[in-house]
């Protein structure tokens, strides 16, 4: 004959009545709970910080040179202004009637005379 257990069983309908159903502990997956998906945001979140700090700080750098950058050429750009400032007056000096008639005096050139000149 074949022995009944259903009285011992949980969940089992013995003699006795129902008895309650065993509890069954079991460990929940990290994912499940939220542990993992925190952990996974904290790092995006740490992550994006320091590589929002770190380009904030290279991009700062970089502006600063550059600035130094036209503060140098804005001298230079000065200078370069001042000093065509003097050329254009030397030139004009250069360019008037009487320093070209010195000059071609210099040369031993002379003015036309008056034979010498066409009329349109």
């Amino acid at each position: 004959m074949i022995k009944d257990y259903s009285d011992r069983c949980p969940g089992g309908s013995g003699r006795t009545g129902r008895q309650p159903k065993q509890s069954i502990s079991r460990r929940t997956p990290a994912a499940a709970d939220g542990r993992l998906m925190m952990k996974t945001i904290g790092v995006l979140v740490a992550l994006t910080l320091s590589l929002g700090i770190g380009s904030t700080v290279y991009y700062g750098l970089r502006i600063r040179s550059a600035l130094d950058e036209i503060g140098r050429q804005s001298g230079l750009n000065t200078e370069l202004v001042a000093r065509n400032r003097e050329l254009i007056a030397q030139r004009d000096r250069l360019l008037t009637r009487e320093n070209i008639e010195k000059a071609a005096a210099g040369l031993g050139l002379f003015p036309p005379s008056p034979g010498q000149l066409r009329r349109p």
